[in-house]
């Protein structure tokens, strides 16, 4: 009776009606759509991902689908700073 792999009465164990996951970890939660993705990585590159997305994130989306979502981002960025930097270049007369 004192085992201590027992459960308290006030655990519910996980076949026990009252014991369902957290909204954020069902198994069959959808995967986030193109949109969310790149909002995501919109709003954490610049620093203003809020709390419940970045949980909803890490929740339901694959890992691969936001380092390639952060991967091209950058390059993108890094080739619109070139290409404003060669512009303002051009355009003093430097170029």
């Amino acid at each position: 009776m004192d085992n201590p792999e027992q459960l308290s009465p006030e655990q519910p164990s996980p076949e026990q009606p009252g014991s369902e996951q957290p909204e954020g970890n069902q198994p069959n939660e959808r995967r986030p759509r193109f949109t969310q993705v790149l909002l995501s990585t919109l709003a954490a590159a610049i620093g203003v991902q809020s709390d419940k997305n970045r949980q909803r994130d890490f929740a339901s989306g694959s890992i691969k689908t936001y380092v390639m979502a952060g991967v091209l981002f950058t390059a993108v960025f890094v080739l619109t700073l070139l290409v404003v930097v060669r512009i303002v270049l051009e355009k003093l007369g430097q170029g």
